[in-house]
């Protein structure tokens, strides 16, 4: 529209100019300028939306990839979930079951403590009972004692009178030889049997209450070492659960290191290095240190490593990581950033050995990595700013996508 008013003005202007001096020839040279400059504005906005227009069909395409693409994460994310989720459930099951078992066993102690109380007051009273016991036995003794003694003089005296009343009755003795007379010889005896009744009868139960806190305590004491020998299997299978993770825990540490050192003398061709653990008897609470001998250096911590020189660390950790329990994908992005072509190479045909068990997918700008890959995607602009997907699969031609 703004072309054809210029166009209709312009003629105009021509008719008009027929009617105006030579003067005025210069204003139509600068219409004409106009004009020109017009029209260059229009193949600019046409090309501009030429330029639009590709770029949208392009990021529509890359657009559709990128939908695919998703969806096959999705359903790769969906698995993964599953899998999760019964991984969680297995962990939820250990946790239940040793969360009983820590029950029972607060359950197991808590009853051996009542019982050790109980074991304990049985003890004291049992202890109590042989005191008195002792001191019945001790009394009864004694008694006993005073009794043989006191009947054998009271034996010794009734065959006295026995004998004095047989004397007696045959008049073979007289009265005058005899210091007590046979009243007081009664009175004696009765004076000894007034003794005898004033101990007092024994408490004849003594034996059996005793037999019966002995009982009682044997019982109890019975039913303390059931639960302490559960307890102690209890704690038992608990030391032997601990132990089992310690020695998995090293066998694994042990199998990595291993990989470890043998992984990062390839990468560094012929440097050494070694995975330290601070305390082999507590392996589960204990720290684990990366020590590493670059060639033509001193064994030093991985902190103090260039950043070249961590990044083939970390790469031979993960690859002996990957060779022990591998992962089904691995994503990397520009992990070689900081190695130069030749390292790189060597990360590169690594990875590429370890993709039989993984797939492994890695973001790299260097052609010494790209080189072992089974499909290359790319992304470039040409020289009209627009931007392109390329993908090749080794053997096949590069083409646009």
């Amino acid at each position: 529209m703004k072309l054809f008013k210029l166009e209709k003005e312009r003629d105009q202007l021509f008719k008009k100019l027929k009617e105006l001096s030579p003067e005025n020839v210069q204003i139509e040279k600068d219409m004409e300028g106009e004009l020109s400059q017009a029209r260059k504005s229009k193949e600019n906005y046409s090309n501009t939306l030429a330029q639009i227009e590709t770029e949208i069909k392009h990021l529509s395409e890359k657009s559709e990839d990128l939908q695919e693409k998703i969806g096959l994460l999705g359903d790769d994310i969906r698995k993964y979930g599953e899998m999760i989720g019964e991984y969680g459930e297995k962990v939820e099951t250990m946790k239940s079951e040793l969360q009983k078992n820590r029950e029972r066993e607060n359950d197991i102690d808590s009853k051996s403590r009542e019982l050790y109380n109980e074991k304990t007051q049985v003890s004291s009273t049992i202890d109590k009972i042989y005191e008195t016991i002792r001191k019945n036995d001790d009394l009864i003794s004694n008694k006993k004692t005073i009794i043989a003694s006191l009947s054998t003089k009271i034996e010794n005296m009734a065959l006295q009178l026995d004998t004095l009343n047989y004397e007696i009755e045959n008049g073979n003795i007289e009265f005058k030889d005899f210091k007590m007379s046979i009243n007081e010889v009664k009175q004696k005896i009765e004076e000894n049997n007034r003794k005898i009744e004033d101990l007092g009868a024994v408490n004849m139960r003594a034996i059996e209450q005793y037999d019966q806190e002995l009982n009682r305590y044997k019982s109890t004491d019975e039913k303390y070492k059931i639960l302490l020998s559960e307890r102690n299997d209890l704690i038992e299978l608990q030391n032997q659960i601990i132990e089992d993770e310690k020695r998995i825990f090293l066998e694994l540490f042990d199998t990595i290191n291993t990989q470890f050192q043998k992984i990062y003398s390839r990468l560094s061709e012929g440097g050494e290095a070694n995975l330290e653990i601070t305390s082999r008897e507590d392996p589960l609470n204990a720290e684990v240190y990366i020590k590493v001998k670059p060639v033509g250096k001193h064994m030093i911590k991985i902190d103090a490593l260039s950043g070249g020189e961590k990044s083939v660390a970390v790469l031979a950790l993960i690859l002996s990581f990957q060779i022990k329990n591998p992962s089904p994908i691995y994503y990397l992005d520009e992990v070689d950033m900081f190695l130069d072509g030749h390292n790189a190479e060597h990360v590169g045909e690594l990875f590429r050995e370890n993709s039989k068990s993984s797939q492994v997918v890695m973001v790299s700008l260097k052609g010494a990595v790209t080189k072992f890959a089974d499909n290359l995607i790319g992304v470039t602009i040409d020289n009209k700013g627009n931007t392109k997907i390329v993908q090749k699969r080794i053997g096949d031609d590069l083409g646009e996508k």
